[in-house]
């Protein structure tokens, strides 16, 4: 009977150092599949960006008012580099973004009697924005604003060629960086770990250029502009 004891003793305790050491192992952590992780879009990102847009750049001649504003508008592609930073706070992302692309504003119009040719150029620019927005698990919404750099060139002439000063008879050239504002918004999704894209509306506004020309009239230059772009950006 004594042995029964002891083989029932020995079992027991053999029991019980199996549930103390079940008890202090960790349990092992079970991810679903296909499970991503929430993307984080705190740091530092480089981008390209490219995509098209619209021009308008309403002009007045003080010689030919009687005709009143005429208007030269294009359509147009563009191209460029991003770098960027975010901070994100739980849901919110506040950024500061810049940017500069290469464009192909380019029109030339025949407006007002006697057959004055206007010839509009934009030939790049560049943007200094804040973001702020909402997250949505990898997706992020946003909207932005800032200033925007633009090399513009504007030309009218009584000629058909020789444009911008190479012939006698031009009557006012402008070629000259503007410093404007712009506005707009966007949706950015981090599809990939690191590597996100975007789709962004731009608006641009910049001020009115007065000129005098050869003539000796007032001659007046506004710029606008409506961009929609994709992009690609990847963080470090």
């Amino acid at each position: 009977m004594k042995q029964y004891w002891m083989a029932a003793s020995m079992l027991l305790a053999m029991a019980s150092g199996a549930a103390a050491a079940d008890l202090g192992s960790k349990a092992p952590v079970v991810v679903a599949p296909g499970a991503s992780p929430i993307a984080t879009w705190t740091g530092l990102y480089l981008g390209v960006t490219a995509g098209g847009g619209s021009a308008a750049v309403d002009h007045t001649d003080a010689y030919l008012d009687f005709q009143g504003k005429s208007s030269v508008k294009v359509m147009s592609w563009m191209a460029g580099g991003t770098v960027g930073y975010n901070w994100q706070v739980k849901s919110f992302v506040l950024g500061a973004e810049a940017d500069l692309s290469y464009s192909g504003f380019d029109k030339k119009s025949t407006m007002y009697y006697g057959g004055v040719l206007l010839q509009s150029k934009m030939n790049w620019f560049a943007t200094t924005r804040l973001r702020a927005g909402v997250t949505l698990d990898n997706v992020l919404i946003y909207a932005t604003g800032g200033a925007v750099v633009a090399n513009v060139e504007h030309t009218s002439e009584w000629s058909a060629s020789n444009l911008c000063g190479k012939a006698k008879d031009y009557v006012s050239c402008v070629d000259k960086n503007q410093l404007g504002a712009t506005f707009g918004g966007g949706i950015e999704a981090m599809l990939l770990p690191n590597v996100s894209f975007k789709a962004e509306y731009l608006r641009l506004e910049l001020p009115t250029i007065s000129t005098t020309g050869k003539d000796g009239y007032k001659q007046t230059w506004s710029d606008s502009a409506n961009i929609i772009r994709a992009g690609v950006n990847y963080r470090f």
